[in-house]
């Protein structure tokens, strides 16, 4: 199951920039944050890295799921 994540972590270490604004919005997509602004970026989070990431928060959700149906999470 841990490939499943591999094309989260590829999308997330292309760019420190890009992690920063994935994770806070991923962090905002469960509720820890209220909003996913972070501070001054040099690359830009852009329509593609939007739709991509809510594509990779999905697929996150899924196995989060899958996980604790299995129990492989406390």
């Amino acid at each position: 199951m841990v490939y499943r994540i591999l094309p989260v972590l590829a999308f997330t270490r292309q760019h420190l920039d890009i992690s920063i604004q994935f994770h806070k919005r991923q962090l905002h997509h469960r509720g820890i944050f209220a909003t996913p602004i972070v501070r001054k970026k040099c690359v830009p989070y852009d329509s593609f890295h939007e739709e991509y990431g809510r594509e990779m928060m999905r697929n996150l959700d899924t196995l989060e799921e899958l996980a604790e149906k299995e129990g492989n999470m406390s």
